[in-house]
């Protein structure tokens, strides 16, 4: 036959008004109680105070965790969030950016224009000298020059 709590205890209603700081101090000292005389050796003393602030720094050590985890899901929720502001980031500069070659694109050809406009000048420019330096080789011609 097996022993178990409803041996000792068969209402067991009472398990759900355990309070965790006493139930962890009981089951350090049971394991204390265990360790220390289940071996051939001298007793030694327990400091009990020092369990219970090690029990009591475990407990605040994990509300800090609590609040750290809570933390942390709010920064992950913030920041899955701002996912859609970076696409509308990209969107916008993707569009930007064809604008702007567009844009680009647009003053090339007319810079092109431009420049094809002011080489037919100057050949016409050229043809002109050419016709003036013939005109004033006649005017010296004529002259006896």
């Amino acid at each position: 036959m097996f022993l178990t709590p409803r041996s000792f205890f068969p209402d067991m209603s009472f398990v759900k008004r355990l309070h965790l700081k006493s139930f962890a101090l009981g089951a350090v000292m049971m394991f204390a109680g265990t360790a220390t005389f289940g071996y051939d050796q001298e007793a030694e003393a327990i400091d009990f105070n020092a369990i219970a602030k090690s029990i009591s720094n475990l407990v605040k050590i994990k509300k800090n965790l609590d609040g750290d985890v809570k933390a942390l899901t709010a920064d992950a929720k913030a920041l899955f969030g701002d996912k859609d502001n970076l696409v509308a980031i990209k969107d916008q500069l993707l569009r930007l950016a064809t604008e702007t070659k567009t844009q680009i694109d647009s003053v090339q050809t007319k810079v092109a224009e431009v420049d094809s406009h002011i080489k037919a000048a100057q050949v016409n420019i050229t043809k002109t000298a050419k016709h003036v330096d013939e005109i004033d080789d006649v005017r010296k011609a004529l002259e006896g020059k």
